[in-house]
């Protein structure tokens, strides 16, 4: 791949990963306050904290949703390894978007959307064991990891090639050493919110 078609690839991937649903959202919807976004993590989870199921859901759908499209058109215009370029610029979109002053969430969701475009299969076969660890656990990174792991495993068991399953490894690996980071930087009971969806959201 040259330079010229890396650098487009990057260029897709950062500016759809760079929409934030959350912000977007938050400006549409009753009572959602866009500055504590900016104080916290721009994703589905601070939106279900603040705002409940409904929010949250149409933030999910649009991060999981601009994953899928960076692939979709950077596979479509160019290859199979622009693709993963782009995939992986729209996660750092998302977590540093140029639209809305680079605080964005921590990735986990436009990362699924990625995996899902690259790998659909395998990540399929992996959203049910993901939602029992969530339902049993309420965690959330436990429900990701699961999800991430079982599809990297799967997609090597289904003969993906090489490249992407090393990559399907890669993403979550940097998406989780983030998350892990931004959460050390949160208060004490704001880390067991951000991680835990127990209780009735607002």
């Amino acid at each position: 791949m040259d330079i010229l078609t890396l650098a487009a690839a990057a260029a897709i991937g950062y500016v759809t990963g760079s929409v934030s649903f959350a912000q977007v959202v938050a400006r549409g919807w009753p009572a959602l306050d866009v500055r504590r976004l900016r104080e916290q993590s721009a994703g589905a989870s601070t939106v279900y904290r603040l705002r409940g199921r409904q929010a949250a859901a149409a933030v999910l759908l649009g991060d999981v949703g601009k994953g899928v499209a960076a692939v979709l058109v950077a596979r479509w215009l160019m290859s199979e390894q622009a693709a993963m370029v782009a995939g992986a610029a729209a996660v750092a979109g998302h977590n540093w978007p140029a639209f809305h002053s680079f605080k964005g969430g921590r990735g986990v969701a436009p990362a699924a959307g990625v995996l899902v475009a690259l790998a659909p299969v395998a990540l399929g076969w992996s959203v049910a064991p993901a939602l029992a660890v969530f339902v049993v656990t309420r965690n959330i990174l436990m429900a990701s990891a699961g999800l991430f792991w079982s599809g990297a495993a799967l997609a090597w068991a289904m003969g993906y090639p090489d490249a992407l399953v090393l990559f399907a490894l890669a993403l979550p690996a940097a998406v989780g050493v983030y998350a892990l980071a931004a959460r050390r930087r949160l208060p004490l009971g704001e880390r067991w919110r951000s991680t835990f969806l127990r209780g009735t959201p607002r």
